[in-house]
């Protein structure tokens, strides 16, 4: 069982809930639906950072909810496979032959100090 494309599959469906039908959509529409979800994405990112002692500054901590970091996670992991699927990223693409290729350079670039 392919588990990502699964969580694919799992997210079209609940977006075809939202009236989000990722085939039928244009250029156009694809480019608003990201820019729509970017900032879901930034939102749920400040979610999961108030989640943590970010603030340095501060002398006190607050105790970390383990539970509460992995949903801010969960809802982050979302919103980025919902822009996968609207640019018909599907799990196979999306390991082989984007994850892999951008491994390869941030190793290269770790290594390599005229990368």
């Amino acid at each position: 069982m392919d588990i990502l494309q699964d969580i694919l599959n799992k997210q079209k469906s609940l977006q075809k809930i939202h009236g989000h039908d990722f085939n039928a959509m244009s250029i156009e529409e694809r480019e608003q639906y990201t820019r729509d979800t970017i900032l879901y994405l930034l939102e749920e990112t400040h979610e999961l950072l108030r989640e943590t002692n970010f603030k340095t500054y501060k002398k006190k901590r607050k105790p970390i909810d383990i539970e509460n970091i992995k949903e801010e996670l969960i809802d982050i992991g979302c919103f980025h496979h919902n822009l996968c699927l609207a640019w018909g990223l599907d799990s196979s693409e999306l390991y082989h032959e984007a994850y892999l290729k951008k491994n390869k350079k941030n190793i290269l670039r770790t290594s390599d100090e005229n990368y």
